[in-house]
């Protein structure tokens, strides 16, 4: 991140700390004049931007916990049937495959 950026991203958390003001104050009309300008200048688009009023944020811990117990699309089959998602630890019959000189993009299915 350059340091234009930390810059406009501190003043904005600033900004949200401060309360509300009304929607004809000018201070408030440059900056959103500013933000514009932004936008624009490095072509954002708008799924792009997110604020936390917008959407609940997401970390890392939530995404495992949210897929806890979802099947995964096998990717792999082997040569007498075995299904592999292709995550998680690599089942014995890859192994055995790689160490006798295959490849397993050989039994990828997709």
């Amino acid at each position: 991140m350059n340091a234009t950026s930390e810059r406009v991203l501190k003043a904005l958390s600033r900004l949200e700390a401060a309360p509300a003001k009304p929607a004809n104050d000018p201070v408030r009309r440059r900056g959103i004049e500013l933000v514009q300008v932004l936008v624009r200048y490095f072509h954002i688009e708008r799924d792009e931007l997110r604020f936390r009023d917008w959407f609940s944020i997401v970390t890392e811990q939530d995404r495992r916990t949210i897929n806890v117990g979802r099947a995964k699309p096998v990717r792999y089959l082997g040569p007498n049937g075995e299904r592999w998602a292709g995550c998680g630890k690599t089942p014995r019959w890859v192994r055995e495959v790689e160490e006798e000189g295959g490849d397993r993009e050989d039994y990828r299915i997709f």
